[in-house]
């Protein structure tokens, strides 16, 4: 599959990444087909591409799917392939195996302690809001910013650092939350690192939440509770 990537898409490289990225080596098996495909139906190998990632993610990523099970779907989807089934009767076996309203209530309280992960669904949530504009990577000039931060101080955050005392497992799962996250240039995130939520928001020096191009972080002060950002806020 490597070798023919040079003619895909953008999107479909990326998501060729992704799933490397999420270090489900089973996953591939629904991939095999590809490299035919790509000889009679390069669209539909990116769609397919696309699929896998998607179900991957949903499956494995936010529900916490078996393994096996993971493996016996991607097998699925390659007979599939195999016997030439369109794309929609492929989209319908990934969503028997990971249904719309599962999905939807475990999304809700996800929280995962990697930053790769917490920045790649911020990421693609930036990419829908932007409407075409690429956000920037994960790394040097792009970084996940935690609303509530991960050392908040008794100063600027009290309520934060009175549950990080009294609760730590529960804080740490708090702040990992998708709805604690955002993307932010790396200069901004040094900048504003756990000042108090107004100075996030807006502050004199102008590194703040509303001197980027990006979306996500002018939305913060819609989900403000009284001028606080709560654990109300996170889950709205």
């Amino acid at each position: 599959v490597s070798q023919s990537r040079y003619n895909w898409s953008d999107d479909t490289k990326e998501a060729v990444d992704d799933l490397v990225e999420f270090n489900l080596k089973m996953s591939f098996i629904g991939l095999l087909p590809v490299e035919r495909l790509l000889k009679s139906d390069k669209d539909k190998a990116s769609k397919l591409v696309s699929l896998i990632v998607n179900f991957c993610f949903r499956y494995m990523k936010v529900q916490g799917g078996d393994v096996a099970m993971l493996a016996e779907t991607m097998s699925r989807v390659a007979r599939l392939l195999h016997n030439k089934s369109p794309l929609e009767e492929i989209a319908e076996t990934l969503k028997k195996a990971s249904e719309d309203s599962q999905f939807v209530e475990k999304f809700k309280t996800f929280s995962d302690r990697n930053a790769k992960m917490g920045y790649y669904v911020v990421r693609k949530i930036e990419k829908l809001k932007l409407k075409g504009t690429i956000p920037l990577q994960h790394g040097d000039v792009g970084h996940l910013e935690h609303i509530m931060p991960k050392t908040p101080s008794a100063k600027n955050w009290h309520k934060a650092w009175q549950r990080k005392q009294e609760e730590p497992d529960n804080y740490r799962n708090l702040i990992w939350r998708i709805g604690n996250l955002i993307p932010l240039p790396r200069e901004i995130n040094s900048s504003i690192k756990n000042k108090s939520i107004k100075e996030k928001i807006s502050n004199s020096s102008k590194k703040d939440y509303s001197s980027t191009d990006l979306a996500s972080p002018k939305e913060i002060k819609n989900y403000l509770l009284d001028g606080d950002w709560t654990e109300k806020s996170i889950e709205n």
